[in-house]
């Protein structure tokens, strides 16, 4: 989770050491804190840019310390952020992944060179055949990460192309 990830997994992996710093960072952040644990998706008001010590508590809040952070290691960074695919589960509930995926395109507009990759909007479908083929147990599988790895590069490729001067 964002929250997770701020608190306490970042330091222990040691992400945050400068000697680490990144040209780009593709985050796939959400499902774990909206849909499994139910934290508020929040907004990009949740952000304070000059003080990321005081965004709310919330996705929004702990992801934006996140991307806060990186960008003083790396303000050069590019950022690639995902939103979640549909499904035709009504667990997964829709309603909350476009949610989080508004608040991934407000985001972008926060912070520099920030890209939304799409997969709530140009994925495929998550639906029974997929799941079959892609997934065990609930989580992906080896088919399933690569097929996952190859929509994002190909995204990435698109993004990069589309915007040629962000990335000279």
């Amino acid at each position: 989770t964002a929250s997770e990830y701020v608190n306490s997994w970042g330091e222990a992996n040691g992400v945050w050491d400068e000697e680490k710093a990144c040209q780009a960072y593709i985050f796939a952040l959400g499902v774990n804190d909206v849909l499994n644990q139910r934290q508020p998706v929040g907004t990009a008001a949740d952000i304070d840019l000059e003080n990321p010590e005081n965004n709310a508590k919330t996705f929004a809040g702990y992801f934006g310390r996140i991307l806060s952070r990186y960008k003083k290691i790396q303000p050069k960074a590019r950022f690639f952020m995902l939103t979640m695919p549909r499904s035709d589960d009504p667990a997964d509930r829709e309603a909350l992944k476009e949610e989080h995926a508004k608040l991934l395109y407000d985001i972008a507009e926060l912070y520099e060179f920030t890209y939304v990759i799409d997969l709530n909007k140009y994925a495929p479908m998550y639906g029974p055949e997929l799941k079959e083929n892609l997934f065990l147990s609930g989580h992906m599988n080896a088919q399933g990460y690569i097929f996952t790895a190859e929509m994002v590069m190909s995204y990435i490729d698109y993004i990069i192309r589309k915007y040629p001067e962000d990335f000279t």
